[in-house]
């Protein structure tokens, strides 16, 4: 790492209040959280916002720095209940959230954990589990984009306090190991009925 590039993560870390990492032995550093805007939140919503975002860290998976907006109106979601956008050469990665719920809010920060963290290879893997062609064909339908039952996984692998018995929400359950690597964050949950491979059997 340059001196330059040191310098920077460290005028970060003063203005979002976080001691930056010293010294080169990183298995011995917690990593630092994501720097983080959040636009147009009220007290609820901000609430809601912390308690996702704490889910994500507790389970371990580790976001970018992102831009999180709260709209009153799917107008700005495209006429979608949440929207992520990628990052560009001069801004962070983007989320709209035009609906309360928070499984929303989880759908779409589990956009930007997968753009910042799966590799090519897993999500291949991903796609062979649910027989999919495509990771984010705009042109497929909904459920046949990787892309999108990844998120499902993640937001309802995250959010459930209990075993589910509704097959359409076991079937993004039984992805969640395959896509981060790790068990299930809440040991309530049991993985039996995917044992054979194949998503919600």
């Amino acid at each position: 790492m340059t001196n330059a590039h040191t310098i920077i993560i460290t005028l970060i870390a003063t203005i979002i209040g976080v001691t930056p990492p010293t010294g080169t032995d990183q298995q011995d550093v917690e990593p630092a959280l994501a720097p983080l805007t959040v636009v147009g939140a009220s007290a609820e919503q901000q609430k809601t916002l912390d308690d996702a975002l704490s889910l994500f860290e507790q389970a371990g998976l580790e976001l970018p720095p992102l831009i999180i907006e709260f709209a009153d109106t799917t107008d700005s979601c495209d006429g979608y209940y949440g929207l992520y956008r990628t990052e560009t050469e001069d801004t962070p990665a983007a989320i709209t959230i035009c609906h309360w719920l928070r499984l929303y809010l989880l759908h779409e920060l589990a956009h930007a954990w997968d753009h910042h963290t799966l590799t090519d290879a897993t999500r291949q893997r991903f796609l062979k589990y649910w027989g999919l062609e495509d990771w984010a064909d705009p042109n497929d339908e909904w459920g046949d984009r990787g892309i999108e039952m990844a998120a499902h996984s993640l937001a309802w692998s995250l959010t459930l306090t209990h075993p589910a018995t509704n097959p359409d929400i076991l079937q993004y359950v039984c992805g969640y190991q395959l896509l981060t690597g790790n068990p299930l964050p809440n040991p309530e949950l049991r993985l039996d009925h995917c044992d054979d491979g194949s998503p919600g059997s």
